[in-house]
């Protein structure tokens, strides 16, 4: 059982130490990362999501521009190889410029304020799906890879932001979603 007070966060925090150069660093790319509902807690609209820093050197002041953030339900709990049929109710829920301050620290959060609020129903699992344009600099996110047992086909990768498919791999990215 998990619970959440009035304007908490859900919080899902991996043990790993690995990062993924992907929505803030120098290469195009699409990820889509399942999260599910034993994970997140209860119903809520989500209003901004955050990735945690990896980078030990901390954050390098940055501005990705041309990036899409779409959300989406599902009952599966691994993803397929194609990003459309993971997401039965797609919403995109940002696009646009994110930037990203200097000075953060390792495990600092880099928010992405969402354009459109998603109604997360508290049942079904959850699909976050970044895609984008290279950066000038690398501020990666955390992300477990450690346990493929534990993240079995939890993440979805492309290095084509356009992709139809991807590669799935058995990890899944710290986030946090701000919910009211």
């Amino acid at each position: 059982m998990k619970f959440r007070f009035a304007g908490g966060t859900m919080d899902v925090i991996t043990p790993g130490g690995a990062a993924d150069a992907v929505p803030f660093g120098q290469f195009d790319g699409k990820r889509q990362y399942l999260y599910l509902a034993s994970e997140l807690g209860s119903a809520g609209t989500i209003t901004k999501i955050a990735c945690r820093l990896s980078d030990p050197l901390g954050s390098a002041a940055a501005t990705y521009s041309g990036y899409e953030v779409a959300m989406g339900h599902t009952t599966a709990a691994a993803l397929d190889t194609d990003f459309a049929a993971n997401m039965v109710d797609a919403t995109q829920v940002f696009s646009g410029s994110i930037a990203v301050p200097g000075g953060l620290t390792r495990g600092d959060w880099i928010e992405v304020p969402l354009s459109t609020p998603f109604r997360y129903n508290g049942k079904d699992n959850l699909v976050v799906q970044f895609a984008g344009p290279a950066g000038t600099v690398n501020n990666r996110c955390i992300l477990d890879n450690t346990s493929a047992v534990r993240y079995a086909n939890r993440r979805l990768a492309s290095n084509d932001p356009a992709a139809a498919s991807g590669t799935l791999l058995s990890d899944l990215a710290d986030m946090r979603f701000f919910v009211r």
